[in-house]
């Protein structure tokens, strides 16, 4: 029988996959005959009832990072090429099955029924509105709790989770931790404050991808060291918050820090881009040349992908600190 498989579209120039199997909540107290069965959430799109406490769970993207954080392993993992060896989870994943695809944009359906999760969670890039309506037809689905904005990011989803699995107090805990970590960066580096970065993705063919929404969990990272985008940046015309800068308008991208990959072509062709070398923060030394997993850390975060490139990228963030 061929294969069905449901589509996702990538709203983003890069972004992982990761669909987890059957789960069990480590050290999750057992349910008594006080808790709810049920537990309603309202979310990007439309309101759904889950079961409390689920027990199979399939997860992907951002999903994968909360469910961790809370302290729930998922049982299989699927996977694309860009999701192996995540830094900030592979550890807590060695030991689970992993079932791979070749392409990020899908979702192999047939397998997912196979599994007869309790329930399917994402996030925004991936549970897209056609997504959810394929994939609610295996189990309840639950992807971002918002459209836009913040609403459509990490933090939102866990404290949903944490509803969920009777876990609110870990949530708010993940999300304060995270807080708290963020602010001793900041005070560790305050004249980080006011300086303008960008986070940003080199596709050849097109240009340069970037995020322009301030609120925009992909701006996050910036915005929590007290740093901004680029008012250039802001003002481009986008969708879902992101935008392509061609070559020929480049200087828009003019910052004091910049994190940036090469997703299509090399750093060869990015630095042979006319324009690039006079970028302020490319002439400062600002900018640096990361990776997929690095960018991808950042553009689609969790409190944990966030937390690890806050570590890979302190150095750099402390030249840029100290530049006048």
């Amino acid at each position: 029988m061929k294969p069905i498989v449901g589509k996702i579209a990538a709203a983003v120039c890069a972004a992982s996959l990761l669909l987890a199997g059957c789960s069990k909540a480590q050290g999750a107290d057992k349910p008594d005959s006080s808790e709810k069965e049920q537990v309603s959430i309202t979310h990007a799109w439309g309101t759904d009832t889950y079961p409390a406490n689920p027990k199979k769970i399939v997860a992907l993207g951002t999903a994968v990072d909360n469910l961790l954080a809370l302290g729930i392993t998922p049982d299989a993992v699927i996977e694309a090429p860009l999701d192996k060896n995540a830094p900030w989870r592979s550890k807590e994943l060695a030991s689970v099955k992993r079932i791979e695809v070749t392409d990020f944009a899908t979702v192999p359906t047939e397998q997912v029924a196979a599994l007869e999760p309790d329930v399917i969670i994402g996030d925004f890039w991936r549970i897209t509105e056609e997504n959810y309506q394929a994939l609610s037809k295996i189990a309840p689905t639950l992807g971002a709790i918002g459209k836009e904005g913040e609403d459509l990011g990490w933090k939102k989803q866990i404290t949903a989770l944490g509803t969920l699995f009777n876990k609110s107090a870990e949530a708010e805990k993940v999300i304060t931790d995270d807080q708290a970590l963020f602010q001793k960066a900041k005070d560790e580096m305050p004249k980080l404050a006011g300086k303008t970065g960008l986070i940003a993705q080199y596709v050849k063919s097109r240009g340069i991808g970037v995020v322009t929404d301030p609120k925009e969990p992909g701006n996050s990272f910036l915005y929590d060291l007290g740093m901004k985008v680029p008012e250039s940046v802001l003002s481009l015309p986008g969708r879902s918050g992101r935008a392509i800068v061609s070559a020929e308008n480049i200087s828009v991208l003019d910052a004091d820090f910049m994190a940036i990959y090469a997703q299509e072509g090399s750093e060869a062709d990015l630095r042979a881009t006319p324009g690039f070398a006079a970028l302020r923060q490319v002439a400062s030394g600002g900018t640096y040349f990361g990776d997929t997993t690095l960018v991808q850390a950042i553009n689609d975060p969790s409190s944990r992908s966030r937390a690890w490139a806050l570590d890979q990228l302190r150095e750099m963030l402390a030249k840029v600190e100290k530049a006048d």
